[in-house]
């Protein structure tokens, strides 16, 4: 490689390297943006508030979501078994916010209750963006549908709207990074384009499917197939945008929160404290380590993988040492396969930055789940 090739890979890796911390501290704002939505939304305000911060959470996750795609390089997120109708029944209340007053939406949800496996955010925000590009298709107003069922073995989801509907042409390319049906200055605007591209990744990444059939002045309809679940297997069910009293959590847990942005340990803390947790904050692992003769064990450990000094799987060992077994859940923006199974070979569970903090609460309520499953006692973490 000549000397101005390799000036030239370094400055590349600068900027990349520059763009990761950038957009490591844009998740941090996310988080505390998001958290801060949500606990307005738990208040149960007055309409207009709700509205807003309905709208102020909806673009935070889909801020975050364009976070991760401009790194590059991320793993999709796992999946698990889902029912597919109590998660689409918890985002309605945020999609009627987001399509506001002129456009019903009506839920035909089939009566066997379809199971599902996909990442429960990714679900969330297909189904968001699906809403968002409907809403633009509808400027006047009209109805958006949203139909489930399973057959033999599957699930599927259907998004109708009645809005202009998508030219023939646009459809081959419909899914294509960009793409758009809006059209030029002066004639009607199409409503499609807007994170369709991403729909598809996280379908594709659960093992499924997406189809649209469209006619122009009649609407469009996504069809999405998604691979089914044993309902033995589905142990929590993630219902986005509900006050989450319904799964508090056993009295007097602990969990040892290790963040050193003060702005989402705060948050964080609040949010956590509301769902029933006990939270002890630290602001780096040697804050940790040098008192940790006094701490009294913590039912979970939340920590950044990257930290000041102290990483966050160092931390972890080091307090595994004292506490075998201790339940690690390691957050970051930085999300990429090999990392990931890294963690997984220690039992150390990863959480990708932004989360939410109904995302934050359901894994740690798992793993104390999974490890007071793993010790023989059945009193369980969450009642």
């Amino acid at each position: 490689m000549t000397g101005p090739a390799r000036r030239r890979k370094a400055e590349r890796k600068e900027l990349y390297d520059l763009a990761r911390m950038t957009f490591h501290d844009v998740n941090n704002l996310l988080i505390v943006i998001e958290t801060c939505a949500s606990m307005i939304l738990e208040r149960r305000a007055d309409p207009a508030t709700a509205e807003d911060a309905g709208e102020i959470r909806a673009a935070a996750a889909r801020a975050g979501a364009l976070v991760r795609e401009t790194l590059g390089g991320a793993s999709p997120p796992p999946v698990q078994p889902i029912s597919l109708n109590p998660a689409i029944e918890g985002l309605a209340g945020l999609l009627r916010r987001l399509l506001g007053e002129r456009i019903g939406l009506v839920l035909d949800l089939g009566a066997e209750g379809p199971r599902a496996r996909i990442d429960p955010m990714g679900l969330e925000r297909v189904l968001v963006n699906l809403a968002v590009n409907a809403r633009n298709a509808m400027p006047e107003g009209g109805t958006l549908s949203l139909r489930s069922g399973a057959a033999e073995g599957s699930a599927w989801i259907e998004v109708a709207d009645t809005g202009s509907g998508i030219a023939p042409e646009i459809l081959p390319r419909l899914f294509e990074a960009g793409a758009t049906t809006r059209r030029g200055r002066g004639g009607p605007k199409g409503g499609y384009g807007l994170g369709l591209a991403s729909v598809q990744e996280i379908v594709r990444a659960a093992g499924g499917t997406v189809g649209v059939e469209s006619e122009a002045g009649r609407g469009t309809v996504f069809r999405i197939a998604l691979p089914g679940a044993e309902a033995a297997s589905i142990r929590h069910q993630p219902i986005h945008h509900q006050p989450t009293h319904h799964r508090k959590v056993r009295p007097g847990l602990r969990a040892l929160l290790v963040e050193d942005e003060t702005a989402v340990a705060r948050v964080a803390a609040l949010a956590l404290k509301r769902e029933g947790w006990e939270v002890e904050l630290a602001p780096s692992g040697e804050a940790v380590i040098g008192t940790v003769e006094e701490r009294a064990r913590p039912d979970v450990l939340v920590t950044d993988l990257a930290l000041p000094g102290m990483d966050g799987p160092a931390l972890v060992r080091k307090l595994r040492a004292r506490w075998p077994g201790l339940p690690a859940i390691l957050v970051s923006g930085y999300d990429d396969e090999p990392a990931r199974r890294a963690l997984a070979a220690e039992a150390m569970r990863f959480l990708a930055k932004p989360y939410s903090m109904d995302g934050l609460a359901a894994a740690m309520a798992e793993a104390v789940a999974e490890a007071t499953e793993a010790a023989g006692d059945g009193e369980g973490a969450v009642s």
